[in-house]
């Protein structure tokens, strides 16, 4: 029996060094974060007009390194850019920030030690807060929209500075010792870091990058509501490059481009519960964090957009100003109640309905679901499956097939208010065989099933 053994053993090893091997792109790659922590977060919504604001909160979870993150806010209907600024996060830290209606416009608002509110450098205090307003342009909403967070900069060891031996992984870290470490010789807005590493290079040199987390609260003082998401967070997408003030995009300046983070987030057969009528109503929000509609600013019109899913399809294209007219995605819908009674088709469930009905024409979309008859149950949305092809940063081939979506649901009534994530089903990913020089599914792409914890 022994030898048995063994000869399996022998017979595994040789099979194991004949077979071509995958290119290692196609196994180096992001994913989503099933603990929880990671390196790039987006909250999928916001509001910030009277009566609501939202609560976010993000969390360097090690105890032995200080970060830097950059928090953009994006607006709604195109993804505009309206605020972008660095958190500075010490061991263990915490920064937490309000998106809130204050002046008679959406601002930024934070507390925080985190918060930088001057170059000198000076942080926020209770009494002398960070508060800034949202800037759009062409028209987009600013009062809601979504958030992306990404990890830019790591300190794990101490650093010299001025000849002094400066503390940045036992707390308590001065904050003041934090900016000089990142900024350096630079500025806020291009910054020079002496110290610590972008993530790629931590990541490389064996320093745990994955250590953000996060979650937003859709908070009502005045009704006394209150409800939270954790953010969607993705593991190993590492940051090549120093992160200034200019617009950071996902798939940029990283170690995965933007149809490899397309093709972990993609998903479809996606379900979500709703009430209709006393019980209260049901909001259903579409998240297309990918999509990045780039407007020709001079006619406030959709120029391109930079995701490669087949699902974004523009209505027309206007040849005399070479722009697109709105980039919208088709759906289709099962509506069921709770006693197996199913409606089907494409004709509107909406109300109010969409301006082009059974699309979703922006970056965020949401929804009321109002149907007679059917007072609470849920609505099976099937988005465009694909599949999506293009390259991934080495260039190897990838395709995906579903959505890069992250829906969510929103119910409001006497009972007060709640937030809850959609189901859904995962799509695959595919890679080229270097066997057969087929498109062969790559398992376990879009998930992880063991996050070691560093």
């Amino acid at each position: 029996m022994k030898r048995f053994f063994q000869t399996i053993a022998l017979v595994a090893a040789f099979m194991v060094m004949s077979a071509p091997a995958w290119s290692d792109t196609y196994t180096d790659h992001v994913s989503i974060a099933n603990n929880g922590k990671g390196d790039l977060m987006i909250f999928p919504a916001y509001f910030a007009f009277e009566g609501f604001h939202t609560k976010l909160q993000v969390t360097n979870t090690r105890n032995d390194m200080s970060a830097i993150a950059k928090v953009v806010v994006r607006s709604p209907l195109w993804s505009q850019e309206l605020l972008d600024f660095f958190i500075f996060l010490t061991p263990t830290d915490v920064w937490e920030g309000y998106l809130m209606w204050s002046g008679g416009q959406p601002v930024i608002y934070s507390e925080d030690d985190s918060s930088l509110t001057s170059t000198q450098p000076t942080f926020a205090t209770p009494e002398s807060p960070m508060q800034q307003p949202l800037v759009s342009v062409c028209d987009d909403a600013q009062i809601y929209g979504y958030v992306e967070v990404f990890l830019t900069h790591v300190f794990p060891n101490d650093v010299v500075i001025g000849g002094d031996n400066v503390n940045l992984t036992r707390a308590p870290v001065k904050k003041a010792d934090l900016f000089e470490a990142y900024v350096g010789d630079g500025t806020v807005d291009a910054p020079d870091a002496a110290f610590g590493f972008v993530p790629r290079a931590a990541d490389l040199l064996g320093w745990p990058t994955n250590i953000l987390a996060g979650n937003m609260q859709i908070q009502s003082p005045l009704l006394g509501w209150s409800s939270a998401l954790n953010a969607v967070t993705f593991k190993d997408y590492l940051i090549r490059q120093p992160q200034g003030l200019a617009e950071t995009v996902i798939g940029d300046m990283a170690n995965n481009n933007l149809h490899e983070v397309e093709a972990a987030l993609a998903r479809n057969d996606i379900g979500m519960p709703y009430i209709y009528g006393d019980e209260g109503n049901t909001f259903h929000f579409f998240n297309f964090p990918t999509k990045y509609t780039r407007l020709d600013l001079d006619e406030c019109r959709t120029a391109n957009w930079l995701s490669e899913y087949v699902g974004f399809v523009p209505t027309d294209f206007n040849a005399a100003t070479g722009t697109w007219g709105a980039v919208r995605v088709r759906y289709e819908t099962d509506l069921y109640d709770q006693k197996e009674i199913r409606r089907t088709g494409v004709s509107p469930i909406f109300s109010p309905a969409p301006v082009d009905a059974n699309h979703f024409p922006y970056e965020l979309d949401f929804f009321s679901p109002a149907v007679s008859g059917f007072e609470k149950g849920w609505v099976r949305y099937t988005l465009p499956n694909g599949p999506s092809e293009d390259f991934n940063l080495s260039g190897d081939p990838l395709r995906y097939f579903g959505a890069p979506v992250i829906p969510f649901v929103m119910n409001f009534g006497e009972g007060g208010f709640s937030m809850m994530n959609a189901f859904y089903s995962e799509r695959q990913v595919q890679g080229i065989s270097p066997v057969t020089g087929d498109w062969t599914n790559l398992p376990g792409y879009q998930y992880a099933r063991f996050t070691p914890s560093t």
